[in-house]
């Protein structure tokens, strides 16, 4: 899980959401977000969807060729991801970077696994 960097009590620090649990976490190559490892979710937000699930629902929302196109044009680490990963997790940030260029936010990202989770 991606989230943003914050300054509290003179130190740099990652905002945690709330019912987020974290086994530690690393800076981001930004300088601006950290990336945390071993996330448990508490809020009923699954952490790993199958492929075939998620490509479901975006069939389903009418949002699978617009994001082919933008795996075509991204770079091979996409590309990879996107054709052969049997599993999409939460906190990849692949899927991440993705979402906001099909419009989707944090929350709707969240709303995305749960529904998905709930295909086949």
């Amino acid at each position: 899980m991606i989230v943003n960097k914050i300054l509290l009590e003179n130190q740099y620090v990652p905002e945690i959401p709330e019912n987020v649990a974290y086994n530690s976490y690393t800076l981001n190559p930004d300088g601006e977000t950290y990336t945390l490892q071993g996330v448990s979710f508490t809020n009923g937000v699954p952490l790993k969807i199958t492929a075939l699930q998620g490509k479901l629902l975006l069939a389903q929302m009418g949002k699978i060729d617009q994001i082919e196109e933008i795996v075509n044009i991204s770079g091979p680490p996409e590309q990879i991801y996107w054709r052969y990963s049997n599993d999409w997790e939460r906190t990849s940030p692949i899927i991440n970077r993705l979402a906001p260029m099909v419009g989707m936010s944090q929350s709707e990202l969240d709303q995305f696994f749960i529904k998905a989770s709930k295909l086949y």
